[in-house]
């Protein structure tokens, strides 16, 4: 029986391989762009519920992660 690290570890693999197979306009098409002060700098992860983006607040100087759902 694998170990819960294991199983997370996969189930993370799985959805990276998703993500990258995906149309790559659906996915990936917000790195480079700028919504109001948020500079996207690469897709972090997708997933059934929508994308995590790294980010940077450019008022603040700081990084952030910006969600989008996709409903």
């Amino acid at each position: 029986m694998p170990s819960l690290r294991e199983e997370i570890t996969r189930t993370l693999r799985r959805f990276s391989r998703r993500a990258s197979a995906r149309d790559p306009e659906a996915v990936g098409s917000r790195t480079g762009r700028q919504f109001g002060r948020y500079r996207v700098a690469n897709l972090l992860g997708a997933g059934g519920m929508g994308e995590v983006y790294l980010a940077a607040d450019t008022a603040l100087g700081r990084p952030v992660e910006i969600g989008r759902a996709s409903c």
